[in-house]
């Protein structure tokens, strides 16, 4: 099955938007473009587009932890404040985009639109330091609409747990009361073993005096 395309994880997690200007790893004015800017009218809701944990904003970029430890940034934005470490559910309005007039000092744009990066850490995106751990858009295609970023592989095995112990105390109890080698059930096992070994050795004892011609005590007893 075919990836989407770059037009169309934007349609799905920006609607609204009027297609891309730079793109991951573009160069341009001198510099390597570090996320992907996506065309969009100044007001637009912006929604996150997976579930992550609240780091930072300035107003005019917001900064979320994924659970993997990797942090998307959004810039260009009129951004909506969060507590720091709230978890903010997939799908969520996090601001609007701002118009150029809101562009504050250190940033620049030549057109409203937002900018979406993926880096390997929330200090890493405070700092802008170029390490960005991916392609946006690859980040994008690997999400569900509106669900959590990918997560590790599913086990090939399911390990039954039994945090309380029931099984274990159950099992225990129930090999207890099955063991022959507890009190009285050992004593009767042993008599009852030791009868059977006499009778035995008595039935091997005779038949060898039957064939040997050697009569036994008990006959000679009898005769006398």
């Amino acid at each position: 099955m075919a990836l989407p395309t770059a037009q169309q994880v934007y349609d799905t997690f920006f609607p609204g938007n009027t297609g891309q200007s730079w793109t991951y790893g573009s160069v341009h004015g001198g510099e390597t473009e570090q996320g992907t800017d996506i065309y969009m009218p100044a007001g637009t809701p912006v929604k996150l587009p997976a579930g992550a944990k609240f780091v930072w904003t300035n107003g005019y970029q917001s900064v979320f932890q994924l659970a993997s430890g990797e942090a998307i940034s959004i810039t260009h934005i009129l951004a909506k404040p969060f507590k720091s470490g709230q978890n903010v559910a997939a799908g969520t309005v996090v601001g609007t985009v701002a118009p150029l007039s809101a562009t504050p000092k250190g940033y620049f744009s030549s057109a409203e639109h937002i900018e979406l990066g993926v880096y390997a850490s929330p200090q890493a995106a405070e700092t802008w330091q170029q390490t960005y751990t991916r392609d946006p858009v690859s980040f994008l295609q690997g999400l569900k609409k509106y669900g959590a970023a990918p997560s590790a592989p599913t086990p090939a095995h399911n390990i039954v747990t039994d945090p309380g112990g029931t099984i274990a105390s159950a099992a225990g109890g129930a090999l207890a009361a099955l063991n022959p080698l507890n009190g009285i059930a050992h004593l009767l096992l042993v008599g009852a073993l030791t009868l059977a070994l006499i009778g035995v050795l008595l039935i091997l004892l005779a038949q060898l005096g039957h064939k040997t011609g050697v009569v036994s005590p008990a006959a000679l007893a009898a005769v006398a």
